[in-house]
């Protein structure tokens, strides 16, 4: 009885230490703690090894030690593979091994895991958990990492379909969309592209007004889906609501709005039989230069009195 309760203390005392490790992000610490208790449970052939390889796979993962954690929780698969484990025991191995190979780029048994990971965890969580909705733009993400956008397309309808089913955060929904008309512009659909862009902006404009940031990449990406589509006029005008937007939303002399400008400049010029510019956007991107100078001139001034 006394031996017996020795050995009980002992097992607690090892598993405390193991946690307090982690617990104080002492992974070096932890990792060498685990090695030796896997080296001891292998010499008595215990029949909870995996467990120390599962904590070992996971101070790797923490480190970044993906590889190194890859092939750690692969074995702890093998010992699982034999036994009858619980599914969130597994989901939580399923999850870390998604993200280590998606780390590496090995988006295939990226894929794999994540549907794992998904599986189990549907099981768990209301349908509009975020954790779901997270899970599918995961996998969908790795398809089209790989150029399956025809898969990548069904994850993200998977998505779209799961947070219709509730109150839903407009630009969240919209990004969906917005991913959908990409997705499909990869496959030069481009009038499933142009109408998916479209539905995102109709879902942003009834809680957004028309020039915010919100809308202005949408109007973008609407503007290359007509020009795509060689509806010209309609091109320009989106086009512009996108110029409008930046400018809306952008502080005098930020640079970023000459790439805007610019975009319009390459637009004329690739019409130019057809379209005129409407605005002199060579002006406008030296405007915004001398905005920009003047602006870094007054905080100069202002830094100068300061230090005066």
């Amino acid at each position: 009885m006394g031996a017996c309760a020795c050995n009980n203390n002992k097992k607690i005392k090892i598993e405390i230490t193991g946690k307090f490790l982690i617990g104080m992000f002492r992974y070096d610490a932890a990792i060498m703690f685990y090695l030796r208790k896997i080296r001891q449970r292998t010499e008595i052939n215990h029949p909870n090894i995996e467990n120390s390889y599962k904590k070992l796979g996971t101070c790797m993962y923490r480190i970044g030690k993906y590889k190194e954690a890859i092939e750690i929780l692969m074995k702890c698969l093998e010992f699982c593979s034999t036994k009858t484990k619980d599914d969130l025991y597994m989901c939580d191995i399923y999850k870390i091994l998604a993200n280590c190979y998606d780390t590496v780029l090995n988006y295939a048994s990226a894929a794999e895991f994540f549907i794992k990971t998904q599986k189990i965890l549907v099981k768990y969580h209301k349908k509009r958990d975020k954790i779901i909705l997270d899970l599918y733009s995961s996998i969908s993400k790795c398809y089209t990492s790989q150029g399956k956008f025809d898969l990548s397309i069904k994850y993200t309808e998977k998505a779209r379909k799961h947070l219709e089913s509730e109150p839903y955060f407009p630009p969240d929904l919209a990004d969906i969309y917005i991913n959908l008309g990409t997705l499909h512009r990869f496959l030069r659909k481009y009038e499933d592209s142009y109408r998916l862009y479209k539905k995102a902006a109709s879902i942003l404009l009834k809680s957004f007004p028309p020039l915010c940031q919100f809308l202005e990449n949408v109007y973008l990406y609407i503007g290359m889906s007509c020009e795509w589509l060689g509806n010209i006029d309609e091109a320009e005008q989106f086009y512009q609501m996108f110029i409008k937007s930046r400018e809306a939303t952008t502080e005098k002399g930020d640079m970023t709005l000459i790439n805007s400008y610019e975009l319009m400049i390459d637009f004329y010029k690739r019409h130019s039989d057809v379209k005129t510019p409407t605005e002199n956007y060579v002006k406008k991107c030296r405007d915004v230069v001398i905005d920009y100078v003047n602006s870094k001139k007054s905080v100069t001034q202002i830094e100068g009195n300061v230090l005066s």
